[in-house]
């Protein structure tokens, strides 16, 4: 294995390098397409075709899983949000920028690529952490081995050599376009305005109790209560199990003579490493360092400092030798794809076993886990053979010294009644969907099997009775009623009276000012306005862009707000002449990086054409999608 001797305390090695590199990460996707990764799967289906390549339903889900687990979200759900769109166009740049490196002849060299892994390796060692543990931890946690990660570094600058110059291509913005951009931006215009809410037209608006009973009638679909359960339960979880659990020092002294071999220790030695990038340098360290100097002092930024080791922490290129020398030898120089590594064999530690009292108090932890687990299994198939027997639920709580309780009623979307907020079990089934559903497909009176409701605890649930669904009265919903009533009627008489408001203002029969002395509105004025402005009033961005946007000057804006109807006129437009526009170096740096980004998007949509991507949406919606969902139900 490859290893480094880096400090560090960070493990996102993978997703810094996919932004570091390409730069156009959606998810923080990890190494795409290595060494022919994208060839088929053990799950059946091609999500996409890339030239001859293709994404395998398999590899898809093996990088969406790690991308979207940060954000504490199911495939389903991630899909929903159009986060798995997302991951499947990057996949799909990916390879394609891998492709048309290879036809361009594109070959990166391996002092290069050694280089970069020395990079990436060196700030991802958590504390107490060796460099050769993080490594490993990283690769198995990706699916990857070395080899699939040097050719992915290989793979990744052979694209960002195809990357750089598309970019550069953008560097140099015309004087004229920025000056324009700035001139655009810097026009300034002079607004009044004011806003008519439905309670300030309709506020005289009022419904009786008959109109209200009819309107009632129209939507009381609206108002059903939704069938609901209530279900008998008892629990198993893992407090329960400790109380008969018991582990005496007898117990834990037999384990530990039974594992004696678990508590040795090989032997270890301190190493003091320093890394070169060139044989020769590496060369001249070593002799300075047998001469007697210090190796960090020879060898500069190539220091890596010292680490304890165990023969088997370190690749095979560098256990050998380390482990053959005497203490204080300073190795020759051996290379491996990090470079060449100069050694010095700063102390010995023995083999040694470590004694009971040192091992005592882990020991008894993990024989107590063992214990509770062990016991938690035989419950389980306790329970599962008193339900296949037809026990009832408070047979096998009474044969368990447990209790059981009510709990509900709670609907198939997991709501219930804030008196049930007190009961943990409800709150946990409220939050498991899967769970629930299996739930609502029982009889009444049946009982379900045993379920893992969350990672301690196991319930049985049984079905008490059934809560049917029904249309509540007018009585219960009065209140509700009335308030969607008002505010329908409210926002149509709000409608109708702007539309005469502007039929009179088209026909010159009054003035923007009339009109809001009119309404009883406060007629503002905003001055030197520009398209980023906040004003208060005016402070919706919609509204705004349809100002900027307005070319006559007597036409009267109309915007619909959150608070009600914005009407507005512009009064004044200025835009400074040409050759007086003064863009300033952010305004520059984000213009260059949008057609930057444009520039790139235009190249990623020919390179498809070329390779005649398809992507199989039919597959993406079936396995995550809404089909899947009630598959799963």
């Amino acid at each position: 294995m490859l290893n480094a001797f880096h400090d560090g305390n960070t493990a996102r090695i993978f997703k810094t390098f996919a932004l570091a590199f390409i730069g156009l990460g959606v998810c923080g996707l990890v190494f795409l397409d290595i060494s022919g990764v994208y060839t088929g799967g053990a799950r059946s289906g091609t999500l996409a075709k890339v030239g001859r390549s293709k994404i395998s339903l398999t590899d898809f889900e093996r990088v969406a899983s790690n991308a979207v687990r940060e954000q504490n979200m199911s495939l389903q759900e991630a899909y929903r949000f159009g986060m798995l769109n997302n991951i499947l166009d990057e996949m799909i740049q990916q390879e394609t920028l891998r492709q048309w490196s290879y036809r361009q002849g594109l070959i990166v060299g391996r002092d290069q690529v050694a280089a970069k892994v020395h990079d990436l390796i060196k700030t991802q060692v958590q504390p107490g952490e060796t460099p050769q543990a993080a490594l490993d931890r990283i690769l198995r946690t990706q699916g990857l081995n070395e080899a699939q990660l040097t050719q992915s570094i290989r793979q990744q600058e052979a694209a960002q050599l195809i990357h750089i110059p598309l970019v550069a291509a953008v560097t140099y913005v015309p004087h004229l376009a920025t000056e324009a951009l700035a001139r655009f931006h810097a026009e300034r215009r002079d607004i009044e305005f004011f806003t008519l809410t439905p309670e300030g037209i309709g506020h005289d608006i009022k419904a009786d109790d008959a109109t209200l009973q009819s309107y009632f009638e129209s939507i009381k679909d609206q108002y059903q209560v939704p069938e609901e359960r209530v279900f008998r339960v008892m629990t198993m979880d893992a407090g329960n199990v400790k109380e008969s659990v018991s582990i005496s020092d007898a117990d834990v002294a037999r384990a530990y003579n039974e594992r004696a071999e678990q508590f040795r220790i090989g032997e270890q030695r301190t190493l003091e490493q320093a890394v070169f990038p060139d044989e020769a340098a590496a060369k001249t360290a070593a002799e300075l360092t047998r001469g007697g100097k210090s190796l960090k002092s020879v060898s500069g930024s190539n220091y890596r400092g010292s680490v304890d080791a165990g023969k088997d922490d370190l690749p095979a290129e560098l256990s050998d030798p380390a482990f053959g020398a005497e203490k204080g030898t300073v190795l020759n120089p051996i290379q491996t794809p990090l470079g060449w590594h100069v050694i010095r064999v700063a102390d010995i530690k023995p083999a040694r076993t470590l004694d009971l009292n040192a091992v005592r108090a882990n020991l008894r932890k993990e024989l107590e886990s063992d214990a509770m687990h062990e016991e938690m299994e035989a419950r389980i198939r306790n329970v599962d053979e008193a339900l296949s027997n037809g026990d009832t639920v408070e047979q096998i709580a009474q044969s368990m010294n447990a209790s059981v309780k009510t709990i509900g009623p709670i609907d198939a979307k997991g709501n219930f009644a804030a008196s049930g907020n007190a009961d943990p079990v409800i709150n946990t089934l409220a939050q498991n969907k899967d769970l629930l559903s299996t739930l609502f497909d029982l009889m009444e009176g049946e009982t379900a099997p045993l379920a893992q409701v969350s990672d301690d605890v196991y319930a049985i649930f049984a079905l008490d009775r059934v809560v049917p669904s029904r249309e509540r009265e007018f009585s219960e919903v009065r209140d509700d009623v009335e308030k969607r009533w008002l505010a329908e009627q409210r926002q149509a008489a709000l409608n109708s009276a702007i539309e005469k408001i502007l039929t009179r203002l088209e026909k010159n029969e009054t003035t923007f000012k009339a009109i809001a002395d009119e309404q009883g509105a406060t007629l503002k004025t905003a001055r030197n306005v520009s398209r980023e402005s906040k004003v208060a009033g005016l402070n919706d961005p919609v509204a705004l862009n349809r100002l900027f946007d307005e070319t006559d000057l007597d036409n009267v804006v109309r915007v619909k707000t959150e608070d009600g109807i914005l009407l507005a006129k512009v009064l004044d437009a200025r835009i400074p002449e040409a050759g007086r526009g003064n863009p300033t170096s952010e305004a520059e740096k984000q213009w260059r990086m949008q057609m930057s980004q444009a520039v790139l998007n235009l190249f990623f949509d020919d390179l498809q054409k070329y390779y005649r991507t398809k992507i199989n949406e039919d597959l993406l919606q079936k396995t995550y999608g809404g089909d899947a969902e009630d598959a799963s139900r």
